[in-house]
């Protein structure tokens, strides 16, 4: 029904939101949050570029974490930036 207004990308994006914390577990959390799904392509901002590069190394296990909660809406890659606006990541 959502995909009939146009709200099928809007509805994957809420749910990826709303996942995200449990998907990238206690230690990243904090330290990153998700920007929006472009294309099937989770955009997240992270605090800086360590954290990047760890989240780098986490991208699998997040992705299959989301797979698990989403199934087919689930986004099939990530894509990471780090946050010019420093008290907001």
């Amino acid at each position: 029904m959502l995909e009939e207004v146009g709200l099928g990308a809007t509805a994957v994006a809420v749910q990826v939101i709303r996942a995200w914390d449990e998907a990238v577990g206690p230690a990243f959390h904090p330290h990153c949050r998700p920007d929006g799904v472009r294309n099937g392509v989770i955009q997240a901002r992270v605090r800086d570029s360590s954290w990047m590069q760890r989240l780098q190394l986490e991208k699998p296990r997040i992705l299959a974490r989301l797979r698990e909660r989403l199934g087919e809406t689930a986004p099939s890659d990530m894509s990471f930036s780090v946050s010019l606006d420093r008290g907001r990541y």
